[in-house]
């Protein structure tokens, strides 16, 4: 952050500064990729208590961000549904912009809810159809049936 203050004040003077403020912030910087690592070292040897609430936002996590990721979605979430851009100098903006986040990941989080609970009973399904599928070839194939 200090670097980053440091740059934006000399970059007031120097054009070169203030261009390269944000560097250390860019999702190509070694800093996001050592703060990443050290992230996932510290999660790696802490030791977690189940919670079945922390567990039931853990499996739809995923699955909201690929829904609010994707292209299509990014756009109509970002610049026609809330459009960021033009309230972004508005004094309202942080406070607006932190209840759309709650407000995605909520709808996210139910659309994927839905997602899973429908596609576990189809997978169930598709699973036990083709488990019959191969015991017959099995059985034609070998000769035998075995119940």
């Amino acid at each position: 952050m200090l670097s980053y203050a440091a740059l934006k004040l000399t970059g007031t003077r120097i054009n070169v500064a203030r261009e390269q403020a944000t560097y250390f912030f860019s999702m190509q910087s070694p800093n996001i990729v050592i703060c990443g690592a050290a992230f996932f070292m510290w999660f790696k040897e802490t030791e977690m208590k189940y919670s079945k609430a922390v567990n039931s936002i853990a499996k739809v996590t995923f699955g909201i961000y690929l829904i609010h990721d994707h292209p299509f979605i990014r756009t109509l979430l970002w610049q026609k549904l809330f459009k960021l851009n033009e309230n972004v100098n508005e004094k309202w903006f942080i406070p607006y912009t932190i209840g759309i986040v709650f407000a995605v990941f909520i709808v996210c989080g139910i659309i994927e809810a839905v997602r899973m609970l429908i596609f576990d009973k189809l997978n169930g399904k598709i699973a036990e159809g083709m488990e019959k599928v191969v015991y017959k070839v099995r059985d034609k194939v070998i000769g035998i049936a075995v119940k």
